[in-house]
């Protein structure tokens, strides 16, 4: 999408009477192979592109989105987004204030370069994932998933004031799904990998851990009913700190939806634990210059000693809460301003904690109705859960058919050791070491 067609659409909703106007644009090619039984099962080709105006007239706010600029379609989307903002409430506190002269680009040579992967290489590699894993194990049936995949996005914003800001990013990721099934037992395990360039896309990683976890969990029996320790696997730790993620959700504090509304500079979680929000991480996949105002991000601290120190604010709950606005600000073409965090890291202690392995804990690695059992007022939460039983550092047990149950508040405030080494989910979206949290509940026989 071109610059001059944007601003011809913010000119149009000027010329139209809106006071203040800013466009987001989001825009996205991919190719997605699927590859079963040796054969391609599925070659898509996709490309998509979204607009979204936003308008303020006469202090309300109104929007619309459309999908491609042609002179009708700008004159429709721009009626549509004043039409809006006529029968909405005033908004005295949003406003489109970010002005800057120079073009903010985001896209770095580590995000994105003009070279494509060969559709050739990328069929080879999606067939390469399924006969290499289908080695591992007589057992072994037909991936359900099984493929590759280039995605190339591009995010725009420009408003009124003459603020633009442009990034693009580029990305390629192979997965597979072992499933085991040995007659009277099944077992299946995902794995994926993420990288920037489709030379580093090592499938291996996928078939071993993938395998592995099938393989090992396929044994697997209920605990005896009791308190373990646990320990999540990185991408369910990420998930668990999802799952309660509008704790850090100024909008929600706005909206009397945070719990932690009224806990700011004050404990939360246990001393050790420090989280942060870093927009520029270079191996980050959730890398951004720039918000959905327009505004240059920077590293936000979230908790630190244990102690809560902001919430992700854009300009409008910055303003309603008497706060510093931390420049997350969230917009797309279909979505209102919001609030939202990019890459969390949770920072490792300083040195080998040797107590970390000591005793029994168990390590989940798989779950289900992690989010679906999770109440975020409270706290409380409940998902089944399948993984390792660990004594003094080694797997004595597979463990399934059992269910983990607690409080998320209790459970920040009782970790018992966190470890040294930094390691990434799958997604590249969240970056910590090893947490064991103290004494969760387990249901199982």
């Amino acid at each position: 999408m071109k610059m001059q067609k944007l601003e011809k659409i913010i000119e149009v909703a000027m010329a139209a009477g809106a006071d203040q106007a800013d466009i987001v644009v989001d825009s996205g090619e991919s190719i997605n192979v699927k590859v079963e039984s040796g054969e391609v099962s599925s070659y898509e080709v996709s490309g998509t592109q979204v607009i979204g105006l936003r308008v303020i007239k006469d202090g309300k706010i109104g929007s619309s989105y459309c999908e491609t600029a042609d002179d009708e379609t700008i004159k429709t989307l721009v009626h549509q987004a004043l039409d809006n903002a006529h029968y909405s409430k005033v908004e005295e506190l949003e406003l489109i204030e970010v002005k800057r002269s120079e073009v903010l680009d985001g896209t770095r040579d580590f995000k994105y370069d003009d070279s494509r992967a060969d559709a050739k290489d990328l069929i080879e590699m999606a067939i390469k994932l399924e006969s290499e894993l289908m080695k591992k194990d007589s057992n072994l049936k037909t991936p359900p998933y099984n493929g590759v995949g280039e995605y190339i996005d591009e995010r725009l914003y420009l408003n009124h004031l003459g603020t633009k800001c442009v990034e693009k990013s580029k990305a390629y990721s192979c997965y597979t799904a072992a499933l085991l099934d040995t007659g009277d037992k099944q077992s299946m395990h995902v794995h994926q990998s993420l990288t920037r360039k489709f030379e580093d896309l090592d499938p291996t990683i996928c078939i071993e851990q993938a395998f592995l976890h099938a393989k090992g969990l396929i044994d697997g029996s209920a605990l005896k009913t009791g308190h373990y320790d646990i320990v999540f696997s990185t991408d369910k730790l990420a998930q668990f700190f999802s799952v309660f993620s509008s704790l850090f959700s100024a909008k929600a504090a706005v909206n009397d939806m945070n719990p932690w509304k009224e806990k700011l500079n004050e404990v939360v979680a246990s001393k050790d634990l420090k989280i942060i929000d870093n927009p520029m991480l270079e191996n980050g996949f959730a890398y951004s210059l720039f918000d959905g105002e327009g505004n240059l991000m920077s590293e936000t601290t979230l908790i630190e000693n244990g102690v809560l120190k902001n919430f992700y604010q854009n300009s409008a709950t910055a303003k309603k809460l008497g706060l510093v606005n931390t420049f997350n600000a969230t917009r797309g073409p279909k979505s209102s301003l919001g609030v939202g965090g990019t890459n969390k890291i949770i920072s490792p202690v300083a040195a080998n904690d040797a107590n970390f392995e000591e005793g029994t804990y168990f390590e989940i690695v798989s779950d289900q109705g992690m989010h679906s059992g999770a109440d975020h007022i409270s706290g409380d939460f409940s998902f089944a859960a399948s993984g390792y039983l660990v004594v003094n550092g080694q797997r004595v047990q597979a463990v399934k058919g059992v269910t983990v149950s607690g409080n998320f508040f209790n459970a920040l405030k009782n970790i018992s050791h966190i470890g040294h080494a930094l390691e990434s989910n799958t997604s590249a979206t969240f970056f910590s070491p090893k947490i064991r949290f103290d004494a969760l509940s387990v249901a199982g026989e």
